[in-house]
Parts: structure tokens; C-alpha cells; sequence
């Protein structure tokens, strides 16, 4: 058959209906011109109008035209044919051949697609089973949390498996959740050892599962490609001092070392969690061990609030540090370099103010260098002025130790960088022991030396830092570590994102729609579904008597049962949102309006509104009257969402505050702006809204009781922010910490789909 037959809205409507679309999931479709025309497509190509379809094969041909959009005839023709002879049989097979076939270009080798995809990949149970209890039982000290946050960091872990991520996964879910319920650990007792593994296995399943069971992680790919999978192995750093490699590898043991080293001095943003995710992954994947350093340098700025934030974050991500420690830690002995740089004649005090330092630098252009006045005067009037320093002889600014070195290098890291300055400002630390500080440049590759880090990965700013951080380290004769550069939600979702960044040299502008694109894919298979309305009217049944209950199952995820269901209530006052009902109704317009038809999620029967009020200040919509069609109705065209008001006042629940979050900045490269007030200048201003007249469905407090049972702890230490779900037709939400018992505070996480001003 032709296009031609599919060239009416009816015969689209009748074609949609063959693949198992919903008379309400036919409507939004059709509202969708290329989607309904790729579709149609797609439904020909099959050969679904002659021989019809499973509702499988119809689902993954509906994903086939979302997530394939940009694919050519080659392989979308392919991909069509693979899900009719059940080839692909599940959407992340179908998902995955789609972005195979887009990375090839349409040119692909088929064998190669398939292997990739999954396909003729079977698990059994027992194969399940064993992979299920290993993983848990060599990892259960750090499954922590909530049984629901347990299982879905299991799942997570397991789902990136090059096996499991094709199995049965509510068979994988069904087996996590009773791992976790099982006490003991040992092998004996469930059965299994690991001699197991090769009789578990067929032979063509092998070389998949050579990896170790513990070694399943959520990001490894980027540490097999590009430039981590580039980076030298711990010993093949070169030293000008080969002794000292020899003395490093013997306290590292040929592991990799690396460390996280962010300044006390603020929140974390996204840009971080990439170097966590770095920095721990990397030393994790080689199976090594990486230290969290505070760099505190700099009193004025660094408090205890933000340390422990940092580490708290650190840990959420999922990560543990081999320790943590302080640049702080190294004070004494940073000193004693410093006395051991200038008895080398290789560091000066200078008496330079700020203009002139940047004056002989070269000045803004990085002109030509003048040689400090300064810089030649002897090691002996050197070290007493580092100790005049020290010892408080010196205000602010009256003096700095500078150390000595290659005014006529072209790098600007080379021209005589301050080593340490004065602050007269007590330590978060060391209190008010020090009055002269380390500068980052001086700090940062004699504390990676000390800690014996194998590879100091930094973001491409401190690019023209490595001849400094080389030549300092030589200059001291002490190990010199690799330097190497690289760029710079739930914890799963942006672990997820920095995987799919990868890691490169090359300075790039992170859309934030991309960020919450990836956030909103993880979201979407984990969270639980609930009915909210942000801005409610007042629905009035009134063929229904005032007392009328009826209990309505709803599912707590519409295609996926392992959520479960709950009850809510459905009565003769319900709530709808303002933006479902119309005064006046239009051609393409299917909701709520005077004499329309429609339908309330998951109630056996329609209603249709005959009336309505206005309030008379505000002009708006405040009550509207319907009855509910039990006989002789058409079939509603679209289903709303909905929330009923009960007698007894249990439902709805009034939420206090709402947060929706649009983009802060009004461009995505603020810093393109040339305005002198920067960033300010870009600030979207209305980047936040808060809606105070929001209402909630009763199974949001069925949910939050379950996490406080999982938890058996109080309503204070409940972890707000776990408690996630989707707003259905809205978007994403969390739980605020500003909640009280009285007062429920909600943050979007992300809206349902991409904001179109972004």
C-alpha cells in the first residue's frame, strides 16, 4: 500500500489504532505533523494495514519514529524489519540500534548493529541470580539508604552490565528487591561460589562476563576512550630525578592516584560533579584510590559549612575517598620548601605593589618583561625578609615571596609567580598560626607530589599552568606528577551526563536543555507518577450525591507495573487544572468546555461541563458544573488529570510552595556578554516562580510515609530530596528540605518536556 492510503486524519487515526496508540495518545500525535507523516511511514513499511502487529511490534515502532527521526531509509528500513521479525524486542534494543545506526551515518555493518543491540542475547534466572547476589554481596557496605534507594542504585549498576542490561528487567527488579531483603552474605548460604560463574555462563556468554562482578559501574565508558583511555600508566611519567619515581612507586604500588581539590569556598555547581566523576572514576577504574583535598589557602574566603557540604555532595554521587585531607595539612612542611626554594636561589621577596608586579609581567598585553628590582639581591636578605614576613615585621601588601624563573619563557606561568603572600585573616584551621599563606600556584603540585598523585587532571584553564607546576617541583627536586587537563539531579542522572559528555581538551559551551535532557531520560524510569495541579478549579458533579466515594486504582507508572498502584478517591468535587477548561470552545480544542465531553484519568466514566461561574473581581474561571455521563456518550477524545476534594479532608493535599525553575541566564553563553556588570547583565530575572495554590493527590503521602519506614527515623532527618516523582503532564519534582510536617515545599526538577525558550 502507498502513503496515498494514509492521506485523511480518519485513515491515520485507524492506522495509529492497529499499532495499540490510545485514542488520546492518537490525538497528540496528530497535533505533531512530521511525526504523524514518519509514523505513517513506518506503519507501511511494516506491513501493519495488511498483517497487523503485536502490541510489542507497535510500541517500538511508535519509539522507531520518535527516537529515529533523523535516521535515513537505510536504517530506519532496517530497524522497521527488525522489530516485525522480533529481532528488536524491547525499546532499549530498538533505542540503541537507532544510535548505532546514527553514529555510522546510515552506513552500517549489520552483524556489528545487531551485536551491539542485543540481539539473540537471553539470560536466565540462574544466570540472573548469580550476577544479582554477587553484585550485592561484595558491594553491600555501600548500598545504603532507603530499600527504594537501595534497589534503584542496585538496578542502576546492574542495568550497565554487558549482559544484564538485555535481561527481563522486572525479573532483574524482582531479584534485587529479595537480595536486599537477605541478611546474610555468604556464598554457602544462597548456594553460589564463584566457581559457579563458568557454569552459570554458556560459551558464547563468556568473554561478555570476563569483567569482575564488583567492577559494574554506571560511567566506564568514557575511561576506555578519547583522552582518559590516553593517559600514561603510574610510572610513565618522566622524572628529571629517575630516584624519585623509584621511591613514588614504592608507596603507590604502581596504583593510580588521583585527587579532587576543591576550594572551601562555595557550593558545588555541574561542572564539578564532572571532575568528581573524573578524578574518583578514573582512579576507581583502574582500581586505584583517590584522595578529597580542600584546597584552603585562602582564609578570607573558606568556611567549615562549605566543607561539609562538598564531602556530602562527594558522597551522594557515590563516591568514597581513600581520605581527605587539607592543603592546610601541609603548611609546615610547604614552608620548608619555600625556605629551600630561596636557599636555592630560586624565590626573592619582592616590595612590589600589585601594579608594578604586573607592570614588569608585561602589563595587560603581556609585553615585554622588566626584571623586578628586586630579584637579585642576596639568598641571605631573601631569607630573613620570608621570615620578617612570617613573623609579622610586614603588614598586607608590603611584602611577597616571588619565586625566580624564566622571564624570557613565552608562557606568562613562568614569569616570577607569587609563592606566598600575607593575610592577616584567622584560618578556618590552623586559627591564627600563619600570617603568610601559599598561593594555588605554589600549592597545588608540591601537595600532589607529597600525596604521590599518579595524575593531576585539571580543567584546560590551568593548561598553561603545567611548565610552572614542572618546573617548581624540579626546581625542589621532588616527584613531579603528570599533570594532564581536562574540561570542565539525582546522582545516577548526572553521573549518566558526564558519561555522555566525554572528556576532551577542547573548550566547549554545555547547552543546559542538553544537561536536562539527560536528567529528564533518567528521570523518566525511576521516578513514580502523581496527579498535581498547579493552578486548580473547582469542579462540581452534580448528578452525584454530596457523600458520593468511589476508590479509583491508579498505577504509580502507566507502562510499568513494578511501581505498584495505590487508591485515590474520586467524588462529587474534584479539582482540574484552569489551563483544561475553555469558556469558549475551538475546533482542535479536546479538554473541558461548556457542553465538551472529557475524561478524568483512570474514572470508569466521563463528565461534561454545563455550566461555570466567574469570580467577580478577578474575571477568572472559579467553579465549574458538570455531570457524570454513565449512559449513552461518545467516547472521550483526551483524559485529564484530576484530584477530589473528600469530606473528611484527607484529599487533597495543599502543597505550600511550588518552585519552577526556568533558565538562569537569558542566552546559553553568558560570558559572550560584554557588559561591565558580566554575568549580572545576563540573568534571566524571572528564573524562578512560586506557585502558593498548588494541590497534591493522597499518594504523595503515601509515598513519603514509605520513605520514612524504609528509614524508621523521624520527619526532620528524612532525605527530602530522594523523594522524587513526576507531576503528571507537568514535570519532575523533589521534596525540599524548607518542608516541615505542616508545610510541604516542592522543586522542579525538570519540566516534561524541553522548554521551548531555551
Amino acid at each position: 500500500m502507498s502513503e496515498d492510503s494514509l492521506n485523511t486524519v480518519e485513515s491515520l487515526e485507524n492506522a495509529f489504532r492497529l499499532i495499540g496508540l490510545s485514542d488520546l495518545k492518537i490525538q497528540e500525535t496528530l497535533k505533531n505533523t512530521k511525526l504523524s507523516k514518519l509514523l505513517a511511514q513506518n506503519v507501511l513499511q511494516a506491513g501493519v494495514l495488511v498483517s497487523g502487529c503485536t502490541k510489542t511490534q507497535g510500541k517500538l515502532l511508535y519509539i522507531l519514529s520518535t527516537s529515529g527521526r533523523l535516521l535515513g531509509e537505510c536504517g530506519r528500513d532496517y530497524i522497521c524489519r527488525g522489530i516485525m521479525s522480533n529481532k528488536f524486542q524491547t525499546a532499549l534494543q530498538v533505542e540503541t540500534a537507532i544510535r548505532y545506526a546514527l553514529d555510522k551515518n546510515d552506513v552500517f555493518d549489520s552483524d556489528l548493529l545487531d551485536k551491539a543491540s542485543g540481539v539473540g542475547i537471553t539470560i536466565n534466572e540462574k544466570e540472573l541470580h548469580y550476577e544479582v547476589h554477587t553484585y550485592i554481596k561484595n558491594n553491600r557496605k555501600a548500598i545504603k539508604g532507603a530499600m527504594s534507594k537501595k534497589v534503584a542504585l542496585v538496578l542502576s549498576s546492574l542495568r550497565q552490565h554487558p549482559l544484564l542490561k538485555w535481561a527481563d528487567q522486572l525479573m532483574l527488579k524482582r531479584y534485587v528487591e529479595n537480595e536486599l531483603s537477605f541478611e546474610g552474605s555468604d556464598d554457602d548460604e544462597v548456594g553460589y561460589t564463584k566457581k559457579d560463574a563458568s557454569i552459570c555462563f554458556s560459551e558464547d556468554k563468556k568473554k561478555l562476563y570476563q569483567q569482575d562482578a564488583t567492577a559494574i559501574e554506571s560511567i566506564p565508558n568514557m575511561f576506555e576512550e578519547g583522552f582518559l583511555a590516553r593517559l600514561h600508566k603510574p610510572g610513565g611519567n618522566k622524572q628529571l630525578y629517575p630516584q624519585l619515581m623509584e621511591e613514588h612507586l614504592k608507596h603507590t604500588k604502581g596504583r593510580v592516584v588521583t585527587r579532587f581539590p576543591p576550594e572551601p569556598n562555595g557550593y558545588l555547581h555541574i561542572g564539578h560533579s564532572k571532575a568528581i566523576a573524573i578524578n574518583f572514576g578514573y582512579a576507581k577504574y583502574h582500581g586505584g584510590y583517590c584522595y578529597l583535598r580542600y584546597d584552603d589557602t585562602n582564609p578570607e574566603a573558606e568556611e567549615d559549612i562549605y566543607v561539609k557540604s562538598i564531602k556530602e555532595i562527594v558522597e551522594w554521587l557515590g563516591f568514597e575517598p581513600y581520605a581527605i585531607t587539607f592543603s592546610s595539612d601541609y603548611f609546615d612542611e610547604l614552608y620548608r620548601l619555600a625556605v629551600l626554594l630561596i636557599e636555592k636561589g630560586k624565590a626573592y621577596i619582592c616590595h612590589c605593589n600589585d601594579s608594578e608586579i604586573k607592570y614588569g609581567r608585561g602589563g595587560e598585553n603581556h609585553g615585554p618583561r622588566i626584571a623586578c628590582k628586586h630579584r637579585d639581591r642576596p639568598i641571605s636578605e631573601n631569607l630573613k625578609g620570608f621570615d620578617d614576613m612570617k613573623n609579622g615585621v610586614y603588614k598586607v601588601s608590603e611584602a611577597v615571596l616571588r619565586m625566580k624563573q624564566d622571564l624570557e619563557d613565552g608562557n606568562p606561568q613562568m614569569w616570577d609567580l607569587v609563592a606566598y603572600r600575607i593575610l592577616d585573616f584567622p584560618h578556618h584551621r590552623t586559627g591564627t598560626k600563619w600570617r603568610i599563606y601559599p598561593t594555588y600556584d605554589f600549592t597545588h603540585c608540591l601537595v600532589d607530589s607529597l600525596e604521590n598523585i599518579t595524575h593531576s587532571l585539571c580543567t584546560t584553564e590551568f593548561i598553561g599552568s603545567r611548565r610552572s607546576y614542572d618546573w617548581l617541583c624540579d626546581a625542589l627536586e621532588v616527584y613531579r606528577p603528570q599533570q594532564s587537563e581536562r574540561r570542565g539531579v539525582p546522582p545516577g542522572a548526572i553521573l549518566s551526563f558526564v558519561n555522555e559528555l566525554g572528556v576532551t581538551t577542547a573548550v566547549i559551551n554545555i547547552q543546559v536543555s542538553r544537561f536536562e535532557n539527560s536528567v529528564r531520560k533518567f528521570l523518566e524510569n525511576i521516578t513514580p507518577r502523581l496527579m498535581m495541579i498547579l493552578d486548580p478549579i473547582l469542579i462540581v458533579i452534580e448528578n452525584l450525591p454530596f457523600d458520593y466515594y468511589e476508590e479509583v486504582e491508579i498505577p504509580y507508572k502507566m507502562d510499568d507495573l513494578t511501581f505498584g498502584t495505590h487508591y485515590v478517591p474520586f467524588t462529587a468535587r474534584i479539582y482540574i487544572d484552569r489551563s483544561d477548561f475553555r469558556v469558549e470552545d475551538s475546533l482542535n480544542y479536546y479538554r473541558l468546555a461548556p457542553g465538551k465531553l472529557v475524561g478524568l484519568l483512570k474514572v470508569p466514566f466521563p463528565i461534561r461541563a454545563v455550566s461555570y461561574t466567574t469570580d467577580p473581581v478577578s474575571g477568572l474561571v472559579s467553579e465549574v458544573r458538570a455531570v457524570y455521563e454513565t449512559q449513552n456518550f461518545e467516547k472521550p477524545k483526551t483524559y485529564i488529570h484530576w484530584i477530589a476534594e473528600t469530606v473528611n479532608g484527607d484529599s487533597p493535599i495543599h502543597i505550600d510552595q511550588v518552585r519552577i525553575f526556568k533558565q538562569l541566564f537569558n542566552s546559553e553563553k553568558p560570558t559572550s556578554h560584554t557588559n561591565e556588570d558580566g554575568f549580572l547583565a545576563n540573568i534571566n530575572r524571572d528564573s524562578e516562580h512560586i506557585v502558593r495554590s498548588a494541590l497534591i493527590e493522597k499518594g504523595f503521602e503515601e509515598l513519603k510515609q514509605k520513605q520514612l519506614k524504609d528509614h524508621t527515623d523521624t520527619f526532620e532527618n528524612l532525605e527530602f530530596e530522594t523523594l522524587r516523582f513526576q507531576a503528571i503532564r507537568i514535570g519532575y519534582f523533589c521534596m525540599d528540605k524548607d518542608s516541615t510536617p505542616e508545610k510541604i515545599v516542592l522543586n522542579q526538577i525538570v519540566s516534561l518536556k524541553e522548554d521551548k525558550g531555551k
